[in-house]
């Protein structure tokens, strides 16, 4: 959906969800009410800086035990502004299983989380705003608790805006490898498409190179230990 439509979808299920208590349909009203306030939180996380050239992404999940009870997530980044200072900007991840907490950011600070069903974003308000032109690497990096422990494992990443190049690595703990391992790009009204795993020759890191990354599409990981 084109981004300036998103706000108007907002306001018509608002202004249908208080005519229909008007009404005297207080359910539907409510119902309304439910799906203007999703679809609020659904155009934040969708929302995508004006004006930010996206040159390199990486993203290394580091599982640490056995059990897959603790991992962090560290995401790299290096955009430059391109027309006016930049002040805040936002990540979405996407995960299937698991808590998500201990967040950490530079440079910047942790500005508001949201989350919806699998989807959590976390906003990054930089202060001073970074100035157009310059180019910078960011980092955020989080905990996941619990979400790695079960026999068959998914992971997914969602890009935020247009990135020229970008890099998955899955790191595994000493005492646990994966058996069998897929990737593959997922698109709305469209047949999943394969990707290239790279498999260290240990087994115990995962690494996927991509190039050209668009916003919307999802890219799944998958294993089984």
């Amino acid at each position: 959906m084109p981004s300036f439509l998103k706000p108007v979808l907002v306001l018509i299920l608002a202004a249908t969800a208080v005519a229909a208590f008007l009404l005297h349909a207080p359910v539907v009203g409510a119902v309304l009410g439910a799906l203007a306030i999703a679809a609020l939180i659904w155009t934040a996380l969708t929302r995508r800086p004006a004006g930010v050239r996206a040159e390199t992404a990486g993203v290394t999940l580091t599982i640490h035990d056995r059990d897959g009870r603790r991992a962090t997530v560290e995401k790299t980044q290096t955009l430059a502004p391109v027309r006016k200072p930049l002040t805040e900007i936002r990540d979405r991840s996407l995960f299937s299983r698991g808590r998500m907490d201990d967040f950490s950011v530079s440079p910047g600070e942790i500005g508001e989380r949201i989350g919806l069903g699998k989807y959590h974003m976390t906003k990054v308000v930089f202060n001073p705003p970074l100035p157009p032109g310059q180019t910078v690497t960011r980092k955020l990096a989080y905990n996941i608790y619990d979400g790695f422990g079960d026999d068959d494992v998914a992971v997914m990443f969602v890009a935020d805006y247009p990135t020229a190049s970008a890099e998955l690595t899955v790191n595994f703990p000493p005492e646990r490898t994966a058996r069998r391992s897929r990737a593959y790009i997922r698109t709305d009204r469209q047949p999943d498409r394969a990707g290239t795993l790279e498999i260290s020759p240990d087994g115990r890191a995962l690494r996927w190179r991509l190039a050209d990354i668009k916003p919307g599409p999802q890219y799944h990981l998958e294993w089984t230990w």
